[in-house]
């Protein structure tokens, strides 16, 4: 199928950014991050998904091998019928500017409220993800290529079939005094009413976005960051501001 085609072109360009230097064992480190972002509104791929939410994330990386969990849960939920919630698992490997994430996804909506524990194809989605930082082969050229393609679960056709939504991004980033400024354009794949993007069939862009993020120094070793994101989806013509503090 198409999103096949896609995957072998997009990799063959990992290929041949990959230079022999990144071949040889990459010095073993470990590290342990654990960290909560606070936020007006809970965003993904140029859809709001929810209001005011917490957003605990933990992470372990060694070798180039990572592991981590992240939530998102918004000060509605358990109130009612409303609210929503999600957890996710990923593990992933880097080699230089390439990397390679399995993702699976649970939240609110898909199927009847939260149930992670229910049917797995019915309320999980199991993503592959690859990505390259274009800045690590050419100098001065902060520019960050993705492809993300949901392989298994609860994204399904109209028919009831697998719908392997894709996701495409690139993001251009740049530094302005002590202000990191982005730019980010997305776009979705997808067929047969799967609508976890767009809500239409074929390839619609889905995301523009413009944001900033600041680092505060509160004392010598503690600081807190600051960012906002104003973000357009012109196929549903939806626009948001969501900013966010992150401990």
């Amino acid at each position: 199928m198409k999103t096949t085609k896609l995957y072998k072109a997009f990799i063959g360009l990992l290929v041949v950014c990959l230079p022999t230097s990144y071949l040889v064992a990459q010095e073993s480190s470990s590290s342990l991050s654990v960290g909560a972002d606070v936020v007006s509104a809970a965003t993904w791929r140029g859809a709001r998904l929810a209001g005011a939410s917490v957003q605990p994330s933990i992470s372990f990386e060694t070798g180039g091998f990572s592991i981590g969990a992240w939530g998102s849960t918004d000060l509605e939920y358990g109130l009612g019928d409303f609210g929503y919630t999600e957890l996710d698992f990923t593990v992933g490997y880097s080699l230089g500017g390439v990397s390679l994430a399995l993702t699976d996804y649970s939240w609110t909506g898909l199927s009847t409220g939260f149930d992670y524990f229910g049917t797995y194809a019915d309320n999980h989605i199991v993503e592959l993800g690859v990505g390259v930082e274009l800045s690590e082969y050419v100098e001065k050229l902060p520019i960050s290529l993705s492809l993300n393609t949901m392989l298994y679960g609860a994204n399904k056709t109209a028919s009831n079939t697998q719908a392997y939504s894709s996701y495409f991004e690139a993001g251009y980033g740049y530094t302005l005094g002590e202000t990191d400024l982005s730019i980010a354009l997305g776009a979705a794949l997808e067929q047969d009413g799967a609508n976890m993007y767009s809500g239409k069939d074929g390839f619609n862009v889905v995301n523009i976005s413009v944001g900033a993020a600041k680092t505060i120094k509160l004392t010598t070793d503690y600081s807190v960051g600051l960012f906002g994101t104003i973000t357009y989806n012109p196929t549903s013509d939806g626009i948001f501001f969501a900013t966010g503090v992150n401990f």
